[in-house]
């Protein structure tokens, strides 16, 4: 079963970094959001202004665990890349992996709950919206197989 990555380049700024030049951590969750709402606009078709001011929902994080491998600096290349590794009705998982020339740089589990802005309580993430996210879904692994 194949499955697609959704990926984007983040050149790392002076804006992202801390006094000894490195990529304060905070700037890191930023950037999650960054590629979560380029994946809505690009993949998912549809973009936060129509999400947010049509369709009156909103993308709450519920969870997140972050693991940091290694410091990136300044004017670095991040390959931020997103998978879906859980789709529920009114919630999803993202697994994120942040690199640069190949080294892991963060690796985080993201869950986030689709909720309407108008009460703030869980909705069904809308259907179209969810379809395309199937094409992101990661199989899950099987533990002891072979």
């Amino acid at each position: 079963m194949t499955f697609r990555t959704y990926a984007i380049d983040m050149p790392i700024r002076f804006q992202h970094v801390d006094a000894a030049g490195i990529v304060f951590y905070p700037r890191y969750i930023e950037m999650m959001n960054n590629v979560i709402e380029e994946w809505f606009r690009e993949a998912l078709g549809c973009p936060y202004s129509e999400l947010h001011f049509q369709r009156r929902l909103g993308i709450p994080t519920a969870h997140m665990d972050v693991s940091f491998a290694a410091p990136t600096r300044l004017e670095e290349v991040l390959r931020l890349e997103l998978v879906v590794v859980d789709l529920r009705t009114r919630a999803f998982v993202l697994e994120h992996c942040f690199t640069c020339g190949g080294e892991e740089r963060l690796r985080a589990v993201h869950r986030l709950v689709c909720a309407s802005l108008d009460d703030l309580r869980p909705v069904p993430i809308p259907s179209d919206v969810r379809e395309r996210m199937t094409a992101y879904l990661r199989p899950p692994e099987r533990v002891g197989a072979g």
